[in-house]
């Protein structure tokens, strides 16, 4: 044969030349490193373009000047000059309902004010202190829930959905905005329904328009109409029940990440 046809040794690079390539192949970048270089770059912009706040803002120390009991200023800078806790009965209120018995509503009252307190204290000055996060810049805040809650359709799965469903939205709003989400939910508590008259007319009968299953049902009877102060009383016993499945919901497992997308499986 040929001498072009005959099969030639195989001849190794120089060593220089292999160290070079090799060299060469681990500096290269990769996807992943490429993305994850981005990400932080995003978040190093949102660093020095946001006002920073702590993950975990302290909310006592927004004002923690030693007069401050003095100066009849709150934790959160809020002035409490002429506050009471019964100061809110001196102030005009707007869509109130009538109650014909005030005997009966004082009863009512006297029995929710001996219960436990839905939402604690210091709930509430954590979702203050997240609420300033997000005014700040660094947080979103998504605000969901029905229209006005009910006593018929109460159960555990119409709990559950609505807070899967503002988890889901949460997660799309983390993942486009890169920042974290403050999940409020119009839930345990949101059954009163303003109106424009205090009466409801059909067919010439005039009777008191309704206001939320916590003061009246929506039939139109007299009966169904009547502001029942016990209806306060039901309220009371449902969103407590809606708080406990809230809070095991939340405790449980269902908000870790990934079970986001298990809820799609019931669709």
């Amino acid at each position: 044969p040929h001498h072009r046809d005959r099969p030639r040794p195989f001849s190794r690079p120089p060593l220089p030349v292999m160290a070079a390539f090799a060299s060469a192949t681990a500096l290269r970048p990769t996807v992943a490193s490429l993305r994850g270089k981005c990400r932080s770059q995003k978040r190093v912009r949102a660093a020095v373009t946001r006002a920073v706040i702590s993950n975990r803002p302290s909310p006592d120390a927004l004002y923690s000047g030693t007069d401050r009991l003095g100066k009849q200023i709150s934790a959160t800078g809020a002035s409490l000059a002429g506050w009471a806790p019964a100061s809110w009965r001196e102030r005009e209120a707007l869509q109130q309902p009538n109650y014909d018995d005030q005997a009966e509503l004082e009863m009512a009252l006297a029995e929710i004010a001996s219960r436990p307190p839905l939402v604690f204290a210091g709930e509430a000055r954590s979702l203050q202190a997240q609420l300033a996060n997000a005014a700040a810049g660094n947080a979103f805040v998504l605000f969901g829930g029905d229209c006005a809650e009910s006593f018929k359709e109460f159960n555990t799965d119409q709990v559950r959905d609505t807070y899967r469903v503002l988890l889901q939205m949460s997660i799309v709003l983390m993942y486009g905005a890169g920042v974290p989400v403050v999940k409020l939910g119009r839930m345990a508590g949101q059954f009163a329904k303003p109106r424009s008259e205090d009466l409801e007319t059909i067919d010439g009968v005039s009777l008191p328009s309704y206001r939320g299953d916590n003061i009246n049902a929506c039939e139109f009877t007299p009966e169904a109409r009547r502001p029942d102060p016990a209806r306060l009383l039901k309220a009371y016993d449902q969103s407590c029940s809606t708080l406990n499945l809230l809070r095991a919901f939340s405790n449980g497992g269902d908000a870790a990440m990934q079970r986001g997308s298990k809820g799609n499986l019931d669709f």
